[in-house]
């Protein structure tokens, strides 16, 4: 019934990769079971209790970024620059929140740990007088050099040695082309500085340069111009997996230069190098001081109708084009294709222009083209190595139409693959060599090396961004691995270890249990940056279940291969939240990125942690270009969160940020997403159906997801046949959700056979927890609990415990928490039946509850049997499922009559767990004994007690008369010290043995929460933590705490002034 669809990859064939199907013959290996941490070598754990500053300092030191790996290269480049010798090493010391900079033991100078732009150039500046200029020999300035223009992006490809064999004609030429040019009108300002170099243009003006300081003209001036040549090669750069660090490094190592030999400020080249660096506010405060008008001004400043205006009277894209498609990945779907139609007005667009495509993550506006990038990036590689494409030279009649120019791409593919012998050899080899011959070594301006990690970081971005299509949005791990191996093999250590990050990847795709390769390329893969193991850690975050202690060994690792640059910043900020629920170490990170980027998304969510509601509000009804829509719309979320407006006043607040914004799908959903919570379907139905009608008869994949969303706002008004109807045309793409949605319509619809059909083809296409959930659902459905159960007992991939309680528990309860007990309670025996463990089973009670049927979660919870103390774990769920079905009283009734009153004691850690201090009163007899047990019973109530701010009379009075005798024994001990009768340094002198070292961080946590010191309680949690020891009740109640934390969505400050 169901057809393949299959993807449409325009040009593939051209270079011999159509991608098959690949399947594993050797058998799968069992799942990991539920809960257990991956299998993977963790890092020596952090944990110690000397002292809570001694643990702080080797935490934070654990996940410090270091200083930006690409100031550090400016400084050993200026070295070499100056002296002409070899740099020494330059190494870095923090102490006292500042990063001090030495080289053979010589301090250069020093740096905040989070500085700015302007305090890096300071820094190399400074380096630059301590070095001196002398040993350049610079000459007066050439007059004549200040106003030679940049070479043309028409010109043709550099061919250093070779040249024109009439030059007074190409200059009539010239001549004759510069009389067509328009004139340039009063709002469009001539330069202030010389022209600046684009695309090949750039590497032919610094060649020039540096031939000219080969044979001697050296001068500022010439200093000046290769500064500006060399911000410009790092403006057009596009690195995704930072492996060109040293260009530009290199650049900033000259704009230093520069500024210090002519003392001037050089606005637009540190413009260029502060975007570069990711610096965005100061590159938006520089740009405010270029005069109006000036192409970088109104691209930094947003303002594009004049950027267009002025990039539409360039008699050749220049400058202003360039700015103006750069813009690609900010704006809307409609206008991002319009951008790329300009793009492409052109057969083969400038290298500048093509690769800045590669900023934008949907490769489906154009994925021919973008398909034919890295072989076009080689061909340009070819040609500044001096070999261009001769048959380039020849221009035909210009293309018009989209047929036309797609013609005659592929021509040129064609021609290009012939050339390169691309079919037999594949591209990564044709690359290298052609890599090998760029550049020249000893050039002052841009020598071999950083000539070729420009070229190198252009093909790899590209090579990045198509693999990940491919992967991910495509979700094709058989297409990945088709269009990897016809790439050829490798010989140089980057193109081998790209191969490797892509195969590990594939690898997990395709649900081989790949963890520990996974977990070794963070250390592995070193020819590449932070962003291809941002991608790694995605899938480790995807493999690990709730409380994973390899998740801090990841973020460590992740940590080591960062530095202080603006990216980086936000991704470990990020980072910290999600993996290690570090609050602190989150919020440290995320301020510096914003005060480094001015991000107005990062703004508004730390305006939101900060209850900042007058920001939030500003943010919402902004004009201003620099705040797009999708951050206007998280600003009216946090509002409505807060009750600041009002869900019937949802639509009105929504049309403004619509009618700038409405464009593009992303955006869309969101907004539809939000009416839907708020039960607004009309609305939502209405903005969708507006947005389809408008692209009727596009292909875009965004279409499905589109058709998909309309279909379950149809299903949530009731209107199945409706919702079929939008549903179908969009199954065949195979898209996850819309398989989803149609399986789940046909059960509706009466047709089981057709939803079984649909659930199977989906687990297929994407084994793993959520098509197992959508399978188990369709037979729950249909009254097939055995079939049910059946596939939930044989899952091919690992189920985590998360994924039993969100995806598989969820489900469940979508089903059966709104039917009769009787009918839950038969599809939750078929699955013990079938022997699946209790503690997953027990997710599914947690989610019946939370639909609102504590009724079956009890029948369910309550059945559950387990060895040893996880049986007390079960009685005390299923008294919280009782308690919330007749009350406290009925509770404990049957907590004492259930639990034997030899196992009352060890119930009380589950107690504590659970918050159920009546438990800890009123069913564990209150002993007098001095034994370790009784201890441990004392200390969970003392622990309980302080945690609550308990103030009964009866409670404190116990707690006194039983911890007022100082007496041995750690948990005794510790129980003073939570009743303040006992100093830290005392408590934690008490733990002498590693038992009770790994416990007793967590108790100085939550004495340090109850006192409202919420830094200390992070830092002592993640001490916990960091014991790496999950099987310890309190690193579980520490990972309790730091996510509740985490989910406060709190600041600090406002964590302690709320008493959390």
């Amino acid at each position: 019934m169901i057809s393949r669809h299959s993807p449409s990859l325009a040009l593939l064939w051209c270079l011999g990769v159509l991608c098959s199907a690949c399947s594993k013959d050797e058998d799968t290996p069992a799942p990991r079971a539920a809960g257990r941490p991956l299998p993977v070598t963790r890092d020596a754990e952090l944990s110690r209790v000397d002292s809570l500053d001694a643990f702080r300092t080797a935490y934070l030191r654990a996940y410090q970024l270091k200083p930006d790996a690409r100031v550090t290269l400016a400084l050993a480049n200026l070295e070499t620059l100056l002296t002409g010798k070899p740099s020494a090493p330059v190494e870095t010391r923090f102490q006292d929140g500042r990063w001090t900079f030495l080289s053979n033991g010589q301090e250069l100078g020093s740096l905040p740990e989070f500085p700015s732009h302007a305090q890096a150039l300071a820094l190399l500046e400074t380096r630059v007088r301590q070095l001196g200029t002398s040993g350049l020999a610079l000459q007066k300035d050439d007059a004549a050099l200040a106003t030679a223009p940049a070479p043309s992006v028409a010109e043709k490809k550099p061919t250093r040695g070779k040249s024109s064999k009439d030059p007074s004609r190409k200059v009539r030429r010239e001549k004759k082309k510069n009389k067509k040019a328009p004139l340039v009108t009063a709002n469009m300002p001539a330069p202030a500085s010389a022209p600046l170099p684009l695309g090949l243009g750039t590497l032919q003006a610094l060649h020039t340069l540096d031939q000219d300081w080969a044979t001697g003209k050296r001068s500022a001036l010439r200093v000046k111009e290769g500064a500006r040549a060399l911000a410009a090669l790092s403006f057009q750069l596009v690195d995704l997996t930072e492996t060109a660090d040293r260009v530009p490094a290199r650049a900033l190592a000259h704009l230093a230069l520069a500024r210090v030999v002519t003392g001037e400020p050089l606005t637009e080249e540190q413009l260029l190098l502060a975007a570069s660096l990711g610096h965005a506010r100061e590159a938006r405060e520089l740009a405010q001081t270029l005069p109006a008008g000036a192409p970088l001004r109104l691209y930094f400043l947003h303002d594009d109708a004049q950027l267009e205006a002025l990039a539409r009277s360039e008699r050749e894209p220049g400058l202003a084009h360039y700015l103006w498609v750069r813009r690609l990945p900010e704006v809307g779907t409609s206008e991002r294709a319009r951008r790329l139609s300009r793009l492409q007005d052109a057969p083969i667009p400038n290298l500048h222009e093509l690769t800045t495509r590669l900023r934008v993550r949907d490769f489906e506006a154009d994925l021919g083209l973008g398909l034919a990038t890295p072989v076009l990036i080689l061909s340009e590689a070819a040609a500044s190595a001096g070999h261009p494409d001769m048959d380039e030279r020849v221009r035909g009649k210009r293309p018009t139409g989209q047929r036309e120019r797609e013609q005659a791409l592929k021509r040129k593919l064609q021609r290009l693959v012939a050339r390169f012998n691309l079919t037999q050899r594949g591209l990564l080899p044709a690359f290298e060599q052609e890599l090998a011959r760029v550049g020249t070594p000893e050039g002052f301006f841009l020598d071999a090396a950083t000539e070729r990690t420009w070229f190198h970081g252009l093909f790899f971005s590209s090579q990045y961004r198509l693999g990940l299509h491919l992967l991910d949005s495509r979700a094709s791990p058989e297409a990945a691995s088709g269009y990897m191996k016809n790439l050829g093999s490798a010989d140089s250590p980057s193109g081998k270890e790209f191969l490797d990050w892509m195969s590990r990847l594939i690898a997990a795709k395709q649900g081989q249990q790949v963890e520990a390769s996974l977990m070794q390329a963070l250390t592995e893969l070193e020819s590449f940056g932070a962003a291809p193991l941002l991608r790694v850690v995605e899938e480790l975050q995807d493999a690990a279940d709730w409380g994973d202690p390899a998740l801090s060994t990841m973020t460590r690792r992740l940590a080591a291969r960062m530095d202080t640059r603006p990216v980086h910043r936000f991704e470990l900020g990020w980072l910290a939240r999600e993996a290690l629920a570090d609050v602190g170490l989150a919020e440290k990170h995320q301020r510096a990125a914003l005060e480094a980027t001015g991000d107005p998304q990062l703004e508004g969510w730390l305006a939101w942690l900060d209850r900042d509601m007058t920001k939030l509000e500003a943010l919402l009804d902004s004009s201003s270009p620099d705040v797009r829509g999708s951050v206007r719309l998280t600003a009216l979320e946090h509002l409505l969160a807060e009750k600041k407006v009002e869900p019937a006043a949802l639509m009105g607040k929504l049309r403004p940020v619509l009618a700038t914004s409405g464009d593009d799908w992303g955006f869309i959903s969101r907004c539809v997403n939000l009416l839907e919570t708020y039960e607004r379907y009309g609305e939502a139905r209405g903005l969708l159906e507006k947005w389809l009608e408008a692209r009727q008869g596009s292909k875009a994949f965004e279409m499905v997801f589109a058709r998909t969303a309309l279909a379950r706002l149809h299903q949530a008004e009731g209107n199945a046949a409706a919702a079929w109807n939008a549903v179908w045309p969009a199954v065949e793409s195979w898209q996850w959700d819309a398989m989803r949605r149609a399986a789940l319509l046909s059960l509706e619809l009466g047709r089981p056979a057709q939803a079984l059909e649909l659930a199977q083809a989906a687990s297929g296409r994407y084994p793993g927890s959520k098509s197992l959930s959508l399978l188990a659902e369709v037979h729950w459905r249909a009254g097939r609990a055995e079939k049910a159960a059946e596939a939930l007992a044989q899952p091919k991939r690992p189920v985590r415990l998360m994924d039993w309680r969100w995806r598989i528990g969820e489900r469940f309860a979508a089903v059966f928490a709104s039917r009769p007990v009787e009918e839950g309670l038969k599809a939750f025996q078929a699955l013990q039946e079938k022997q699946i463990g209790a503690t997953e089973l027990s997710q599914l009670a947690v989610e019946v509850n939370k639909a609102g049927n504590p009724a079956l979660a009890f029948e369910m919870q309550s059945r559950l049997r387990a060895p040893g103390l996880q049986q007390l774990e079960f009685f005390m769920g299923a008294h919280g499922y009782m308690k919330q079905l007749k009350g406290e009283p009925a509770a404990l009734d049957w907590l004492r009559a259930t639990v034997p009153e030899g196992m009352r004691e060890p119930l009380s850690m589950f107690a504590f767990a659970d918050r159920e201090d009546a438990v800890l009163w009123e069913v564990i007899p209150l002993a007098d004994g001095t034994e370790e047990t009784t201890d441990y019973v004392w200390l969970m109530r003392a622990a309980a007690s302080l945690r609550a701010h308990d103030t009964a009379e009866a409670h404190q009075r116990a707690l006194s008369q039983r911890f007022s005798v100082d007496r041995p024994g750690f948990y005794h001990q510790l129980g003073r010290h939570l009743l303040g009768l006992l100093p830290e340094e005392a408590a934690i002198a008490a733990a002498a043995t590693p038992k009770s070292q790994q416990e007793l961080p967590f108790f100085l946590g939550l004495k340090a929460q109850a006192e409202g010191r919420h830094e200390d309680a992070v830092t002592w949690y993640r001490d916990c933590v960091e014991t790496g020891n999950p099987r310890n009740g309190e690193y579980r109640w520490a990972m309790n705490e730091l996510h509740r934390l985490k989910q406060a969505e709190l600041s600090l400050a406002l964590l302690k002034q709320r008493a959390l």
